[in-house]
């Protein structure tokens, strides 16, 4: 029971970072998508300035988009200054909306176990992590990742959040003819990651309790 215990925290581990890879890799390909979209449309050339980007023309495109729950996007110009936030547009625009949520599920009796197991290993895994930093003010060099899209390379970063969570940042850099004109840093939660996890450590945990038993 103990060795399918170890063994499980193992597998689990790898599970999880292959589950926070492939979310990675797909946030970079939605973000170039994104940021290609940004330097065709919200481009604009301006006398004596040349081509810059427009932050209306980036915040309307941002609007258009469907972002999954939880998601975020930012738009930094070449100075550092924070020009779009998503999340603002999505608060200028928001509704209440109602639904019947279905009823909570009732406490199993190895629940407490289970979320101090889990408590612990989420702390111990993203104890090296940078922290994720909600600043009220915000510009490109609060976060390594958006300054190297700024040089015009891709970034991207694991990051601890407030509740032990990772949260994933992805910034690459917005071009119109090769020229870096700004950057787009994607932010997306791993909550779904980890509720999959849990409920598969949750099965190894009482597969290696029910051993012990015999």
């Amino acid at each position: 029971g103990v060795l399918v215990l170890v063994g499980g925290v193992f597998y689990m581990d790898q599970y999880r970072r292959g589950l926070i890879e492939g979310r990675l890799d797909a946030l970079v390909t939605e973000s170039l998508i994104v940021a290609a979209a940004l330097g065709e449309a919200a481009t604009v050339d301006r006398p004596g300035a040349g081509a810059v980007l427009d932050p209306l023309r980036s915040a309307e495109l941002l609007q258009s988009l469907a972002l999954p729950v939880g998601s975020r996007m930012r738009i930094f110009l070449p100075n550092g200054d924070l020009a779009v936030d998503s999340r603002r547009l999505s608060l200028a625009r928001s509704r209440i909306e109602m639904r019947e949520l279905p009823p909570p599920r009732a406490p199993g009796p190895f629940d407490g176990l289970l979320d101090a197991v889990f408590g612990g290993l989420d702390r111990l895994l993203t104890a090296d992590l940078p922290e994720y930093v909600e600043r009220g003010y915000q510009r490109a060099e609060h976060f390594a990742e958006a300054v190297r899209a700024l040089r015009g390379s891709v970034g991207a970063q694991e990051r601890r959040g407030p509740d032990e969570n990772v949260v994933l940042n992805v910034a690459v850099p917005i071009r119109r003819f090769k020229e870096v004109h700004g950057a787009l840093m994607l932010t997306a939660p791993t909550d779904d990651i980890e509720r999959r996890v849990r409920a598969t450590r949750g099965d190894d945990i009482l597969a290696a309790c029910g051993q012990l038993k015999s």
